[in-house]
């Protein structure tokens, strides 16, 4: 098994990181398993430049972009994880989204394999009507783009007032969902 983990907090261990951490604490990695995290505030990621060159060829742009994807593309799970920002994902992640833009120029598109995602959203505020929608509609059509499926979207509220590492429930939650998506995944074999 093969997961991969993209955090688009720009602190480091946040609550969308904490609550990836039980995640994966839950999917009882093995010897035999594969985990690459990566917290975008350590990478080199620019901007698109709207430049089409991508329709045509490679993306012009050289920076951590690729290396990150080459490992989604071997994924079999893919763990997105951002703080929300006025109802949407943070800048770093969006920048990284929109990198992705690649994927839908090019005629042969990502990768052939398919792919589990989870999507993690944590905000500061209290729960409100729509407050996740942004981040579900920025992920909406990248996640299709790299032959993803949305396995599950995982909302956390509150944050401000009880980040996620004093939330005793939520935390057995999260390692149940990763425990759960580990039992289908071996049950695929």
């Amino acid at each position: 098994m093969r997961v991969v983990a993209i955090l688009g907090s720009h602190r480091d261990g946040g609550d969308s990181s904490s609550a990836v951490q039980e995640i994966i604490e839950g999917l009882r990695l093995q010897e035999t398993d594969h985990q690459t995290l990566v917290a975008l505030s350590r990478c080199r990621i620019l901007p698109c430049l709207a430049c089409n060159q991508c329709s045509e060829g490679d993306c012009v742009i050289k920076d951590d972009f690729e290396t990150i994807m080459d490992e989604v593309k071997q994924a079999d799970l893919v763990i997105f994880a951002t703080p929300v920002y006025f109802n949407g994902v943070s800048s770093m992640m969006k920048t990284f989204i929109d990198r992705g833009q690649q994927y839908y120029a090019k005629p042969d598109g990502f990768s052939e394999k398919k792919r589990d995602v989870i999507l993690v959203a944590t905000a500061g505020a209290n729960e409100y009507e729509d407050q996740f929608e942004g981040v579900r509609l920025n992920f909406q059509f990248f996640i299709q783009y790299l032959q993803g499926k949305l396995w599950n979207f995982i909302r956390i509220s509150g944050t401000d007032h009880t980040p996620v590492s004093m939330r005793e429930e939520m935390k057995t939650n999260l390692r149940h969902v990763g425990q759960l998506w580990r039992e289908r995944y071996d049950a695929r074999d």
